[in-house]
């Protein structure tokens, strides 16, 4: 499976790079984030129609960078220990790193809403670097964004072949192939999840709590702890998690109100973290919830995986319109509760609709307006999740 996930990787750089003109990092990044769709777990069928999560995108991003500028030095990089302070846990997130003699900076084109994802950080000095172990370590920590992602004070290095390895155990799992298994060069962060899947497949009680025990001492997850320890919902681990997201929620409302002419792209970034903190929140306290989603011909869409190209890609369009009964499958636009700045003409009293290019006649006649591509998504986020849309 190595080989034919690295045949598709080398396909999507080539058939990207005769398709487009890049005129620099930040260029790839949004190209990236706008033919990509975010799936945490994915086919090498899926990886071949552009469905992918951190990984696949930033090793994308990697092998085009690594074409256009050919004598800068990029690497892929992993979080070594606990990684964001204000989650306490380790993270899966892998992304790329440029290096220019002592200085670094992070470059990530995760095709996801929030955090540092789309963004290019500061150029940032090393302070030291440990040959033997191949990591960097630093005294300053980076912060991805204000309250998103602030790293420990070590990440290291990752070669191609353990990149490969961890999109072929995200290839295995979505088809629960067991040889995933077997896979031994994984991160380590990805093993940690490696552990807490064989816990799940394991028909043994006491080697299922052993994997997830194991697990935990890695990635500190307070899911994971919650599987070891199913009735202490209410235990430190737990309130200390939900209390970190309490307080990163509340710091962002506030930081909002006292910069309300921050950039677009700050601001709905800052709604995706507040967004994506609320739902594990949630998630971690058992309540029953869904992330945002549309149902287009009897299938759940969730809107943080529809993409930028969804229209375009699927012959798609939006239809916008005053009148409920004169609409396929009508959606009501909710309420919005973005500042003026940022509000659209659209209102409560309007509704929308997603249709097929053979539909394009039936509604020639009828009082709104049709929006296709990039518009289209665009028009769809914006009125209906606003915080997960991918600037």
């Amino acid at each position: 499976m190595k080989d034919q996930i690295e045949q598709v990787i080398t396909d999507t750089v080539t058939n990207l790079y005769k398709r487009n003109i890049f005129t620099g990092i930040h260029s790839v990044v949004r190209l990236l984030r706008r033919d990509l769709y975010f799936s945490e777990s994915f086919s090498v069928d899926d990886l071949r129609n552009r469905k992918t999560n951190c990984v696949g995108a930033n090793y994308l991003c990697l092998r085009i960078l690594k074409i256009l500028f050919p004598n800068k030095k990029f690497r892929l990089v992993s979080i070594k220990y606990p990684a964001f302070e204000n989650s306490g846990h380790i993270s899966k997130h892998i992304c790329v790193i440029e290096i220019n003699e002592r200085k670094f900076r992070f470059i990530d084109s995760t095709p996801m809403a929030g955090f540092f994802n789309g963004r290019v950080s500061s150029w940032l000095n090393l302070n030291s670097w440990n040959q033997a172990e191949d990591d960097f370590l630093f005294n300053k920590k980076p912060s991805f964004s204000d309250f998103g992602k602030i790293y420990s004070p070590t990440f290291m290095f990752l070669d191609e072949i353990q990149v490969i390895e961890v999109l072929e155990y995200c290839c295995l799992l979505a088809v629960g192939n067991d040889r995933r298994f077997l896979l031994n060069n994984l991160p380590l962060s990805w093993y940690a999840e490696l552990l807490k899947d064989k816990a799940i497949n394991s028909k043994n009680s006491k080697e299922r709590k052993r994997f997830l025990e194991d697990s935990y001492k890695i990635s500190s997850n307070p899911f994971t702890y919650l599987k070891i320890h199913p009735g202490l919902s209410s235990s430190h681990v737990i309130k200390d998690y939900i209390r970190r997201n309490n307080y990163i929620i509340k710091s962002i409302i506030l930081h909002l109100k006292n910069n309300p002419l921050l950039s677009r792209k700050k601001y709905f970034e800052y709604l995706a973290v507040i967004y994506w903190k609320k739902s594990a929140i949630k998630k971690i306290q058992g309540q029953d919830f869904d992330f945002n989603y549309i149902n287009v011909d009897s299938k759940k869409e969730y809107l943080y995986k529809i993409g930028k190209s969804y229209f375009k890609d699927n012959n798609l369009y939006l239809m916008v319109c005053f009148k409920k009964d004169t609409l396929l499958n009508p959606i009501r636009i909710p309420k919005s509760s973005l500042p003026k700045r940022f509000t659209l003409e659209y209102d409560t009293s309007k509704f929308l609709s997603i249709i097929s290019q053979s539909e394009l006649k039936k509604y020639s006649d009828v009082r709104g307006r049709i929006f296709s591509g990039y518009n289209a998504y665009n028009m769809l986020i914006l009125l209906l999740s606003p915080e997960v849309i991918i600037i």
